[in-house]
């Protein structure tokens, strides 16, 4: 069945991000993949009812990554944000970087992430879906991790969320 396999490839992701050594770093454009990922979530977007607003700047830098595992880090995040505001509203984008590093931060507008459970939400299984399962911020944050990166968020109950991935610029010699 559908959900069988959905798992099954939950479960072959988790384990395929602990052997990093079956990573494949490419370089990658933060613009082009944010775009990519867009592309993926247009359905469940437009279905929602949902405006998105991309601020990302021109020139940002590209990193040192697994392709695939930062799209399914950033897909998350996107229909997190999606799944925060089912009455429809807004998610802006925005890119920026340092002399370092490069950061893409996703803001909604939904409900924000009740106080009591923001120092939990990045644990394997939490989950406060009826039909998560609660792996998806757990794998989100190990993937940027392996990546020698940072995945942060600030949440306002009521106000709205937004996830900041910050990734070392692919500049450096590892």
């Amino acid at each position: 069945s559908n959900e069988i396999d959905k798992m099954d490839n939950v479960l072959k992701n988790f384990l395929g991000f602990v052997k990093q050594e079956s990573f494949h770093f490419s370089d990658v454009d933060l613009n082009e993949l944010v775009n990519r990922v867009l592309a993926l979530a247009t359905y469940d977007i437009e279905n929602s009812n949902i405006k998105v607003h991309k601020d990302m700047l021109e020139s940002l830098p590209h990193v040192k990554a697994d392709r695939s595992l930062l799209e399914q880090v950033f897909l998350n995040l996107i229909l997190n944000a999606v799944h925060a505001m089912p009455d429809g509203g807004e998610i802006r984008i925005s890119g920026k970087s340092d002399d370092r590093f490069a950061e893409i931060m996703i803001w909604d507008k939904g409900s924000g992430i009740p106080q009591e459970i923001q120092a939990r939400i990045f644990e394997p299984f939490f989950t406060t879906k009826p039909t998560g399962t609660g792996l998806g911020l757990s794998i989100a944050y190990n993937i940027v991790k392996s990546h020698n990166g940072k995945l942060f968020f600030n949440s306002k109950e009521g106000k709205g969320t937004v996830f900041t991935v910050r990734l070392p610029k692919g500049t450096e010699d590892e």
